[in-house]
């Protein structure tokens, strides 16, 4: 764990769709940075998939976009995991 951010390096199940929520709310990574207190690389880390969001971190993002967390960030199919 590295400050408030894990990396995705550790949790290659994890898949993001910030960026695509951020265009769609035209935003630029700065502005929706400075809305949820946090530096423009932090965002930049995060849609590039080299660092994992905190939970509050991820409310936070999800409550600036307007969306539930679950549709910034899920979990990949695991094809060995039963159901």
């Amino acid at each position: 764990m590295v400050g408030w951010i894990a990396t995705l390096s550790n949790h290659p199940e994890l898949a993001n769709r910030l960026k695509d929520f951020r265009t769609a709310s035209n935003l630029t990574q700065a502005e929706l940075a400075e809305r949820v207190m946090v530096s423009r690389k932090t965002i930049n880390t995060i849609e590039n998939g080299v660092f994992a969001p905190s939970v509050v971190l991820a409310l936070r993002l999800a409550d600036c976009l307007s969306c539930a967390v679950e549709e910034l960030f899920e979990l990949k199919p695991d094809k060995g995991r039963e159901e």
